[in-house]
């Protein structure tokens, strides 16, 4: 029996080291092919020219050119070199601020760049790739993009302080929306669309859609199905089940300052809060400030998300030890954290704003599973809570109807 598990396993290690060698096999030649030479100084129908039919076609798709398919490749390349010069203002209309940045330094630098002096997120050039805007090739032997001198004219042409304006109010657009989302978690269309209205006011916003989707792999959030999604949302429906339960709770009223700052990639709300939390942590146990701000970030997000007090102190003992003679003053920490952290389930409410609009005590979170009760030990003194005693983060209500729901 021995002897068949290693063989067994032998086996299973051999078919993995052989996926493996295929993947990277596919993996060099997708980079043969990708970064071939390249002239610095390439042409727009060179450019064209160095790629398949196949390649082609992606491009002709994308510019919606239609009634081409049957063309030979040299002719193709023609009729793509004028569509992709006709619509070059039309996408360049479209960049938000790190696209034009990347774009304008792209072009600043007689349309070459090296992707092994700085390292780019290629969400900033991979639609352009797949436009026919930008080529990949090597450069002495440096991988590199090379912009046609077409397309870099084309961009300087249009390059003003009018258009900048156009940049920025693409930009704010989707910063607006990841703020919403980040506040809020999710939105339906129609409450995405009413909410946003607010904040943009009466400027012409027929291309907004497109631009939101188009950018959505540059910001924190992602729309699927019609629905806006914060990027930890992969399930709204109890974010919005636990909404309902207070029909005539509005969304909070957010200024548009707050949206946009909240818009900025990898945003944390740091409340006071969070920076007691934090300054906690890094006081009393073994990390540094940097580590307990992040490690406050993380229960940040947990608990936005509906995670139960329970639920947060089970994560936190996955990278910290408790111990008893630390125990009140650390619920004295989280518990100001649970209560004034904006959550989903509260429409960007924190439970202290809404205490105080409605004259109710602190909320809990819902909670996301139900905790053992013989695990269930009430921090301040040590000893375990009866699912019918008061709950003792402090909110009045019973155990098993808070934390330890």
């Amino acid at each position: 029996m021995t002897k068949m598990l290693k063989s067994d396993e032998e086996q299973i290690l051999k078919v993995f080291d052989n996926l493996q060698e295929d993947i990277d096999k596919s993996a060099a030649k997708w980079a043969e092919k990708r970064f071939k030479p390249i002239s610095p100084s390439i042409s727009l129908t060179q450019g064209l020219s160095r790629l398949t039919k196949d390649d082609l076609n992606v491009i002709r798709t994308n510019l919606e050119i239609k009634g081409v398919s049957s063309l030979k490749k040299d002719e193709l390349v023609e009729v793509l070199a004028k569509g992709i010069v006709e619509q070059a203002p039309y996408y360049f209309d479209r960049l938000e601020e790190r696209r034009y940045a990347f774009t304008s330094s792209l072009v600043n630098s007689n349309g070459v760049v090296s992707l092994e002096e700085k390292e780019f997120n290629p969400y900033l050039f991979s639609d352009f790739v797949d436009l026919g805007f930008i080529y990949t090739g090597s450069i002495n032997g440096a991988k590199s993009l090379v912009m046609p001198a077409e397309l870099q004219q084309a961009f300087k042409a249009i390059d003003t302080p009018a258009y900048r304006s156009i940049v920025a109010r693409n930009t704010e657009w989707c910063k607006l929306t990841q703020g919403l989302l980040y506040y809020y978690g999710a939105l339906t269309p129609e409450d995405f669309a009413k909410l946003i209205k607010k904040y943009i006011g009466e400027q012409d916003s027929s291309d907004m859609a497109s631009i939101v989707l188009m950018y959505s792999d540059l910001y924190d959030y992602y729309v699927e199905d019609g629905i806006f999604r914060y990027i930890s949302v992969s399930d709204e429906g109890h974010i919005w089940d636990e909404q309902k339960l207070r029909p005539t709770l509005d969304y909070y009223p957010f200024t548009k300052e707050q949206l946009l700052q909240a818009g900025e990639v990898d945003f944390v709300d740091r409340t006071p809060a969070h920076q007691a939390f934090a300054a906690f942590l890094s006081t009393h146990f073994d990390m540094s400030p940097e580590e307990a701000g992040e490690v406050a970030d993380e229960c940040v997000s947990s608990i936005q998300a509906g995670f139960s007090m329970q639920d947060v102190i089970d994560e936190l003992g996955l990278i910290i030890e408790f111990e008893k003679r630390i125990m009140e003053r650390f619920m004295g920490a989280l518990i100001p954290l649970m209560n004034q952290t904006r959550k989903w389930h509260l429409k960007g409410y924190s439970p202290d704003e809404f205490a105080a609009s409605n004259g109710v005590g602190p909320l809990a979170s819902p909670p996301v599973r139900k905790a053992a009760p013989s695990n269930v030990v009430n921090f301040p003194t040590g000893n375990k809570v009866g699912r019918n005693e008061p709950c003792p983060c402090g909110s009045g209500k019973k155990y098993k109807k808070c934390c330890g729901g």
